[in-house]
């Protein structure tokens, strides 16, 4: 755990980042193509976003299943180990999707991923949506939570070349809501599928990210 004087105002982030952040596709938006470059590794503020490793399942998967990460997901349901290894082996098919393994200090924390949602074959209105989850308990509630977050949406700014990056919420984590707001997202609409479950979408472009993250990268580069 990382040991910091927090300012009353930094304290308000750490109680944002006690909840379970996942991004899901809602399958409405034309992909004209693929995502055609990117990187395997990512790294800054002290974590790293790798590939998944076989070595990664049984954790990641336990994670998954975890009754208040799942219930955050679009997919609620269980998932068995024989279809998380499917999902696993398929991994280097996705040509619209990246995963990862979240490591800080070499030990597992969480997983990230990052999906294209939209694209025009100029490049000029590409949109991505990342998503992640901290499953290792030691690091809920801690400002290394915002690091991940932070080194993907660089990497799907400034390498990807995204024009916005979208969030899609369940309207009732409001936990969620909150950490995304203090990342730069505004709300952008709100719609109700599957039932009777409603979830919020936001929406982030560069400037207002760079603007809204500048005291959290600095507590993380001390």
């Amino acid at each position: 755990m990382l040991n910091y004087d927090f300012s009353a105002s930094l304290n308000s982030l750490l109680t944002d980042t006690d909840f379970i952040y996942t991004a899901m596709t809602n399958g409405a938006i034309n992909i004209n193509k693929g995502m055609t470059k990117r990187l395997n590794r990512l790294s800054g503020y002290g974590i790293e976003l790798r590939p998944i490793e076989e070595s990664d399942l049984e954790q990641l998967l336990e994670w998954r299943n975890r009754h208040d990460i799942r219930i955050m997901m679009k997919n609620q349901g269980l998932i068995s180990f024989d279809s998380h290894v499917a999902w696993f082996k398929a991994l280097g098919t996705k040509s619209t999707q990246q995963h990862f393994a979240i490591d800080y200090k070499s030990t597992l924390i969480g997983s990230a991923n990052v999906s294209l949602i939209e694209s025009t074959s100029d490049s000029t209105q590409m949109q991505f949506e990342p998503g992640l989850y901290i499953g290792h308990e030691g690091y809920k509630g801690n400002i290394v939570a915002f690091a991940p977050s932070l080194v993907l949406n660089d990497y799907c700014f400034d390498y990807l070349g995204a024009k916005r990056l979208v969030a899609t919420v369940l309207l009732q984590n409001k936990a969620a809501i909150a950490y995304n707001t203090k990342l730069g997202y505004q709300a952008m609409s709100e719609q109700c599928t599957e039932g009777e479950k409603e979830w919020l979408i936001m929406g982030l472009q560069k400037q207002e990210y760079q603007h809204a993250t500048k005291m959290i990268r600095g507590f993380l580069s001390r």
